[in-house]
């Protein structure tokens, strides 16, 4: 009886469209086939028939049937998130992007031309992840759903501490190390949680949270306890507005706020997509096994 390995090699020399869609066919079903020895003996019979092209199509064969494996996995993860954490209702064609307050990211989805076209229907829903941005919540539980959550420090730059770094949760680990070499974050186009943290302490505390969806657009955030130093300076610059500043931030240590010096929690877009920006450059080889 003919092995997988076998099947595959009669179908590439075959070489018809059908034959080639039956060999990844193959390829899909026996993920197990040995493709190393089956392009080793492909070459060997294309060199005798004359025909070196026939290789090459076996390679064009296995591509594809790599694509089409990294579609699957990233269709069930964004299957999970959504059956788990609810899934956005659709493109809001009032809004330009698609829904009040929301902004695009480097490579995000165009905006669609009709219904049909909707991007949005790999999306969880932005209104259903409060609980999963609340940044009271203990970070390192794990509660998250095909969800990619990247812990970063304030300049963007990834925390590599235990139960921080990067994150893709419940969805097994044969999942995560294909996804882990498919590029960088912006590439994966699953729904991702961005974890804005502290490095003054340990554990580090969660100082705002942004909801990336899976078509690479920033749709909510929890920017409740990322405040900023609000100074009203009198000083003009040089050594006495410096002054004042230390001034200031002692009083604020000391819980001592005033009109002129106080704390201001701010929802900044522009902060936001900084952050947003250099998470989404990460390499996913950073992915925890």
């Amino acid at each position: 009886m003919a092995r997988p390995d076998d099947l595959v090699i009669m179908k590439a020399m075959a070489g018809r469209p059908i034959d080639l869609t039956d060999a990844a066919d193959l390829l899909i079903m026996y993920p197990k086939i040995r493709l190393e020895r089956a392009r080793n003996k492909l070459a060997e019979l294309a060199e005798a028939a004359g025909e070196p092209s026939i290789t090459a199509e076996l390679v064009d064969v296995a591509d594809v049937v790599d694509h089409v494996t990294d579609q699957i996995v990233i269709a069930w993860t964004n299957f999970l998130a959504r059956a788990t954490h609810g899934a956005m209702k659709g493109w809001d064609f009032w809004e330009r992007n698609g829904g009040k307050g929301d902004f695009p990211l480097e490579g995000a989805a165009m905006p669609p031309d009709r219904v049909s076209e909707d991007p949005t229907r790999s999306n969880v829903s932005p209104a259903a992840m409060g609980a999963a941005l609340d940044t009271r919540r203990r970070p390192v539980r794990d509660e998250q759903f095909g969800i990619l959550e990247v812990f970063v420090d304030t300049t963007g730059r990834l925390l590599v501490h235990p139960d921080y770094g990067m994150r893709l949760d419940n969805v097994g680990p044969a999942v995560r190390a294909r996804l882990a070499q498919l590029g960088r974050v912006r590439d994966l186009k699953v729904n991702k949680v961005i974890r804005v943290c502290s490095l003054r302490s340990t554990p580090h505390v969660r100082l705002a949270s942004i909801l990336i969806t899976a078509d690479g657009y920033v749709r909510a955030a929890d920017w409740s306890t990322y405040q900023t130093m609000s100074i009203r300076n009198q000083e003009p610059p040089g050594v006495g507005r410096l002054l004042e500043t230390h001034a200031c931030m002692t009083d604020l240590i000391r819980g001592n706020e005033t009109a002129s010096c106080r704390l201001t929690p701010e929802v900044d877009a522009k902060a936001i997509a900084v952050v947003a920006e250099r998470a989404q450059n990460l390499s996913l080889t950073l992915l925890e096994a």
